[in-house]
Parts: structure tokens; sequence; C-alpha cells
């Protein structure tokens, strides 16, 4: 019932609603949790990233909710898109140029690292690397959906430092 709920809410407060499935950014925690290699990591996110829509659909018409309501789009369709690879390589300077910005990143992906200790299959150091590079993709996304109109996310998750660090403009050439 709660998921009615909630799914009602959305409707009811913001109509049609897309919903964004990290579908290839979870090969980054196949990685990390499970030490997968990165073409198993990729191919089993974007697979549970499928599973997950068809799940969602099904859950929708259970509830007998308008199916128009709800759209899903995958991240790996997003970040082939030019526009985010220009924006994704700014974030990627950024971060390499400014060591605030890094030092704010990884602080960051030390929290999950943190909360995911006894889980990391892999080398600390490459899990702080890969930590790193998914916030540092999700940054750009966050960017590339304001560039496509979206006004508004709701995040499921620990909302990351560093995101309002930017938001209170502590990163000066932060490419927003």
């Amino acid at each position: 019932w709660r998921t009615e709920i909630i799914l009602s809410w959305i409707v009811e407060s913001f109509g049609q609603t897309d919903f964004l499935v990290s579908d290839s950014l979870y090969r980054y925690y196949n990685q990390i949790l499970y030490g997968y290699n990165s073409s198993r990591a990729l191919e089993k996110g974007l697979s549970d990233g499928s599973q997950f829509i068809q799940n969602c659909i099904e859950k929708i018409s259970e509830l007998g909710l308008d199916q128009n309501h709800f759209n899903f789009i995958k991240w790996s369709e997003l970040t082939t898109e030019l526009d985010f690879i220009i924006l994704h390589d700014k974030f990627k300077k950024q971060f390499n140029d400014d060591s605030d910005f890094r030092n704010g990143i990884s602080e960051s992906a030390n929290i999950f690292l943190e909360r995911n200790k006894g889980r990391i299959n892999i080398d600390y150091e490459v899990a702080q690397k890969l930590a790193n590079e998914v916030i540092i993709e999700e940054l750009a996304l966050f960017t590339y959906m304001g560039e496509l109109g979206y006004d508004a996310h709701i995040y499921p998750s620990t909302f990351m430092q560093v995101l309002m660090d930017i938001s209170a403009s502590k990163y000066q050439h932060v490419p927003l």
C-alpha cells in the first residue's frame, strides 16, 4: 500500500513523471561490491535496469494506475548523447584541476565506501577511484537533465555533501 500512496502522490503532485533508471551507472557498484570486470558489470547493470523497469510497469498495472503518467528513461541512453559527454568531460577536468572539488567528491565517495566497508570486493584504492567516477558521472547527468528542462528530481539515497556544496557555490568553476 505504501507504493500505491507514493505513486499516487507523485502523479497528483507532478502529473507526467519520468523515472531515471541508473542502469549503466550500476556498472561501478557491480565492480566495487561484486568484483565484476567492467564489461560484466555493465552487462549486469543494463540487464538489472531493464528488469527493474519491467517490475515497475507490472506494479503500476497491478495498482490500477494510469500507465501514461509514467515514463522510464535509462541512464545508458542519456550518457551516450554528445551534450552529456561534453559536460562529463568538463566535470572530469574540474576534478583533475581543482583540489577542493576533488576533495569534496572524494569525501562523498568515502561515505559510500565506509557504508559498504565489509562488502567491497576489490582493492580499496580502485574502489575509491570508481566511487569518485560515480559521483562525477552523477553530477554531469544531473546538470545535463537540468539543461533538458528537468527542474526537480527525487534522489532516493543519502544526499551527497558535494551536491550541497555546489548549491552553496563553494566551487567557482563547476560547469553548471
